[in-house]
């Protein structure tokens, strides 16, 4: 956590104009996070196959081989310091 952070503020996630969450600049997870987009102009009783369908790729992504994911996103990473 970054100095000035809350930790009780929930995580970024699509803007209401149905924008997707900024890129993480890993382009398999970006492209998963891209598909929050649509939930602004998707029926609502199509949203639990949506985020489904993300939370599929998202894991697909971090059960792919150690060297491929990026040490940041993998959830062995060691924590990084934010320093003093």
């Amino acid at each position: 956590m970054t100095q000035g952070e809350d930790a009780g503020a929930p995580a970024p996630g699509p803007a209401a104009d149905g924008t997707a969450p900024p890129p993480t600049g890993h382009p398999e997870v970006d492209a998963a996070l891209a598909r929050v987009a649509e939930l602004a102009t998707t029926p609502l009783e199509e949203h639990a196959e949506l985020y489904e369908t993300v939370h599929a790729r998202l894991s697909a992504v971090l059960e792919a081989e150690p060297g491929v994911v990026p040490a940041a996103l993998r959830p062995d990473a060691p924590e990084q310091d934010a320093g003093p």
